[in-house]
């Protein structure tokens, strides 16, 4: 008996699935086989990939919402008519579609599918007259055209108590008592959520609501920014986040937002104010902002906001109950260095971010609260520190991918065994920028030594070749290193023993200089701090590279290319390693390299 928890549809639709009793998961996000970058379609594709053993196993399906009903079924159902007239591989290719006029688009549906004037319309009438949760609208969608077993049992689950079950079950701090704090956009009409967890137990202490008025919350004033200074709302937060520490925060435009969100520190609630929200929601008076300050003053100044409003409600709830342990997820919490002001300006002395802190894991979260539900024990979670989840591929299934026609003009590969983590060091020792493909997938929006492309942090050339050449993203967003445990007190000051990438440390300062492209402008990095029983391969890797260069530190960054997701398949290896320019390919014990 399998439980399915599930991210249905919308951005990062995901699946987790448990079997409590043999104490195994598998998770995958729809994007990572879409390559959609956090593909807003549903869970469908993902399905489509999975034995069908699998699915007759999945007794219960818990969708991590409890407020989804008509418009967003009718939403899904025109999406899939546009994939359907676009058939794209990349969301760049969805482009032409959002620079449409609405008529045309509708035009264009109609003349695809007649259906879907059917779709508009429920769509249009569920927006303006019914939009309400409809339950059983969704449990047939799951049923009929998801899974096709009408012998499932659906459920729906609080979204911001999935967020944080999925950070305190997977923590270190599963069995103790903990702050548990969710920060995203949106999810069931909330923004926010602090609650005390303790072992199987657990109280939802405050809560802040999304002003409905604007649809407005911390999370999404970030994204107005974020939008206003010419990136993707809901998906390039991190670019806001890495050009603020090239600017200074503006005083007058700091009063304003400061005044936005104040901390009711009786109720342990952020108050909004309505006249600051309406000034923040006009994307006019923030582009005026922008044009007066510069666009790094701009990000630095909602960044700092951010820090200071979250750490100050942090704060306050520390004080009120003395617990030194919290974990987090979220979207919002996707900010390491929002992270990072936590860590140093709270009292807490231990901290956890769940590695796929987005809505994606929320899908673990729903999984977990069915199985203790069901009376299983979930303890047994806190020992998946590494969230290498998803699929992988055997020898066979990347020779068989090698020798097919598409590849005889552009590769060539020889397969070395098990010597490839030595000689992967040694060729990123010597300059060279290396792809590694091995194992299960890492399940979340960090690459941790599974699906990474990795390079010397020493030369300070290193972030630029990659970001222009290799990746293709903007010049000022930084790389992120992978560390040897042992390494971590000798490179960084105050920090602790994080595996996943979701929090930033400061460096050491006589080490800026000789590790330059492992930290950004500022001295911080978010490293991942690598254990032999973590990722025994990579562990070899960092090991031979401390060994050829006295440094137990390599840059780590996803293996895509901008606009795309990280890789999944042997195919999408070789797509992304022939369409850049890495030297080399370690794929399973194999050594691939273009031909000249």
């Amino acid at each position: 008996m399998k439980i399915a928890g599930t991210k249905l549809f919308e951005h990062d639709a995901s699946v987790f699935i448990l079997d409590p009793e043999k104490k195994e998961v598998f998770a995958i996000s729809a994007e990572r086989i879409t390559r959609i970058k956090h593909d807003p379609n549903s869970i469908k594709p993902i399905l489509n990939i999975l034995d069908k053993s699998v699915l007759n196993d999945i007794k219960y399906v818990v969708h991590s919402f409890t407020t989804r009903g008509d418009k967003d079924y009718f939403a899904l159902k025109i999406r899939e008519e546009i994939r359907k007239i676009y058939k794209p591989r990349y969301i760049s290719e969805l482009k032409n579609w959002h620079k449409l006029p609405k008529w045309k688009k509708i035009i264009k549906l109609i003349k695809h599918n007649p259906k879907s004037i059917y779709y508009l319309f429920k769509y249009w009438y569920s927006l303006k007259y019914k939009n309400k949760p409809n339950p059983n609208l969704i449990e047939n969608y799951v049923k009929k055209e998801l899974f096709k077993n009408k012998n499932i049992i659906f459920e729906q689950k609080d979204h911001h108590l999935c967020h944080a079950a999925s950070a305190y079950y997977f923590s270190p701090f599963n069995n103790s008592e903990c702050i548990v704090f969710t920060l995203d956009g949106k999810g069931d009409g909330k923004q926010s959520t602090l609650w005390i967890f303790n072992g199987t137990k657990y109280d939802l202490i405050s809560y802040t609501k999304v002003n409905e008025a604007y649809n407005l919350s911390i999370g999404k004033i970030y994204g107005k920014f974020t939008k206003v200074l010419g990136f993707t709302p809901n998906s390039d937060e991190g670019k806001t986040e890495a050009l603020a520490a090239y600017g200074k925060p503006n005083e007058k435009l700091y009063e304003i937002l400061s005044k936005c969100y104040t901390v009711d520190k009786k109720n342990l609630c952020w108050v909004e104010n309505l006249d600051i929200l309406k000034k923040l929601d006009d994307e006019e008076y923030l582009m005026k902002w922008k044009e007066k300050i510069g666009n790094e003053n701009f990000a630095a100044t909602i960044q700092r906001w951010l820090e200071d409003t979250v750490v100050e409600f942090l704060r306050a709830a520390y004080e009120r109950y003395k617990i030194p342990r919290l974990a987090m997820a979220g979207g919002v919490v996707a900010n390491v260095i929002m992270n990072l002001n936590i860590f140093e300006r709270t009292p807490f002395e231990e901290v956890y971010i769940f590695p796929a802190m987005g809505d994606d894991g929320t899908a673990a979260g729903a999984a977990v609260l069915k199985a203790m539900e069901l009376g299983y024990d979930v303890s047994w979670l806190k020992d998946m520190e590494m969230p290498y989840w998803g699929p992988s591929y055997s020898k066979e299934d990347i020779e068989k991918e090698l020798k097919k026609e598409k590849w005889k003009n552009k590769i060539e590969y020889e397969y070395i065994g098990d010597t490839w983590p030595e000689l992967a060091a040694e060729m990123i020792a010597n300059g060279k920028i290396i792809a590694i493909f091995q194992g299960k997938m890492e399940f979340g929006p960090r690459a941790l030594g599974n699906r990474s492309i990795l390079a010397d942090p020493r030369d300070p050339k290193t972030r630029d070749k990659i970001n222009s050449t290799v990746k293709r993203r903007p010049w000022f967003q930084p790389f992120c290193p992978s560390v040897l445990e042992e390494e971590r007190k000798r490179l960084f000051e105050k920090s602790y023993k994080h595996k996943h990438m979701a929090i930033a440390f400061r460096m050491k300062k006589e080490y800026w200089d000789k590790l330059p492209s492992a930290i950004h402008i500022d001295g911080t990095a978010r490293p991942q701090f690598v254990e032999e029983k973590d990722n025994p391969n990579y562990y070899r890797i960092l090991k031979k590279f401390k060994e050829l260069t006295g440094y137990g530190i390599i840059v780590n960054t996803s293996f895509n290319l901008h606009g795309r997701t990280i890789v999944r398949t042997p195919e999408d290896a070789l797509t992304d390693f022939v369409d850049c320019n890495i030297d080399a390919l370690f794929i399973e014990g194999y050594l691939v390299k273009s031909k000249k």
